[in-house]
């Protein structure tokens, strides 16, 4: 085994197009910050936000991780109406794990406000906010990337390299645009009747998708039983990045540059590793790489193309990024640069370690590491992203 360059060119540009898309994710901070008035009408909202973009992370994140090795294996198309059987069984059993997975986020957030806030919370609107935000969403969004993964099959793109970062800052934007569109519906109308509409309709769109299909119900209650353990310890790690987030907040030139990176900073941290995730486990189906030291020459090709375009992306998120609010190019190159670069490094080291555990660990005990790599990655990537900046702030301040 030994590592060509013209394959560490081409999946380095892969890579690039993928994280390019971290990009669009500077929209969902413009977005929240001009809807910051309908915010604080309900103060709630403000402990709803960082859950409901991770556990839709994650829950999209099972969806194309399962599509993008089925589509190596032969065993799901890159279409919606002319798909397989585990297409349509896999698309029931995110439903289901989504509406499990909204209960238990309420639940936290509720136990959270009473420890920190002293304070009860709406539990039936904030639950059905979240609801019908993450049901609308989930449609486009899935309707979006199928189309995605359809252009990067006809283009002989890698779909591991482009579906999940691109369908993640997609969702990203999607997803805070809905939210805050229903909370403008229920401000205006002081009713939750029109966002019950939309998820029954929501639930008629299911039901129009499979009809007519064959389905496994064997293999929907494997994903829903697998995959919920994840959805589970994704909720507890949400939990914690919100109160990490807290201690970002510096009353300070780098507290205003951390909320510019932020959004974009965490998306491409999550996406970088989810790439190395999805193609871990496609190389591990298709039996090109095991779970051994040996195969270390492999996961270093694996993951030296990933690499340097996360680092281009870093680059580009401390060195161009800060020029929007400063031109202090010596603040920018003796503050910014190194702090994006170092935690970013940081970040990346500990989650390649992990995304090789979980892989290894879920392989072994006989479980789909897809079930597991891209929800578990993409919110321990929120939190060790925030937790990472924070360890290189108090290091070089």
């Amino acid at each position: 085994m030994y590592i060509k360059l013209n394959d560490i060119l081409k999946n380095t540009l892969q890579s690039l197009l993928g994280l390019l898309t971290g990009l669009f994710d500077m929209i969902s901070g413009v977005i929240l910050s001009l809807s910051v008035d309908i915010i604080k009408r309900f103060p709630w909202t403000y402990l709803l936000i960082p859950p409901l973009l991770s556990f839709r992370g994650s829950i999209m994140g099972i969806l194309v991780g399962r599509v993008s090795t089925g589509i190596h294996l032969g065993t799901i198309n890159p279409s919606i109406r002319r798909n397989t059987p585990h297409f349509y069984s896999l698309l029931i059993s995110t439903y289901i794990l989504r509406f499990a997975g909204v209960t238990m986020i309420i639940l936290l957030t509720s136990i959270l406000s009473l420890i920190i806030y002293k304070a009860l919370l709406p539990i039936i609107k904030m639950f059905i906010i979240i609801l019908a935000s993450l049901e609308l969403s989930y449609i486009i969004v899935l309707l979006f990337s199928m189309s995605i993964c359809n252009a990067a099959y006809r283009f002989g793109i890698d779909p591991d390299y482009v579906l999940y970062p691109s369908t993640s800052s997609i969702a990203d934007v999607i997803s805070i645009s809905i939210f805050i569109i229903m909370i403008y519906i229920y401000n205006m109308l002081n009713s939750l009747t029109p966002l019950c509409i939309i998820i029954i309709l929501s639930y008629l769109f299911l039901i129009l998708v499979i009809k007519g299909k064959t389905i496994i119900i064997s293999e929907i209650y494997k994903t829903i039983r697998e995959a919920f353990i994840s959805i589970v310890l994704v909720a507890i790690i949400v939990s914690s990045t919100a109160v990490l987030f807290k201690e970002l907040m510096i009353p300070s030139l780098i507290g205003v540059f951390i909320l510019l990176i932020y959004p974009s900073f965490l998306t491409t941290t999550g996406d970088a590793g989810c790439i190395f995730g999805s193609k871990l486990t496609t190389k591990l189906h298709i039996g090109e790489i095991g779970v051994k030291l040996r195969d270390l020459l492999e996961m270093i090709r694996l993951i030296t193309p990933i690499l340097i375009s996360y680092i281009i992306m870093l680059t580009l998120y401390g060195g161009v990024y800060p020029l929007i609010l400063y031109a202090n190019l010596k603040l920018i190159f003796t503050s910014f640069l190194p702090v994006t670069i170092l935690a970013g490094l940081l970040s990346i080291a500990i989650i390649t370690m992990l995304n090789l555990l979980i892989t290894n660990v879920t392989f072994r005990i006989g479980l789909d590491p897809d079930h597991f790599i891209n929800p578990l990655i993409s919110s321990l990537s929120d939190y060790i992203g925030t937790l990472s900046l924070l360890t290189i702030i108090g290091i070089l301040s």
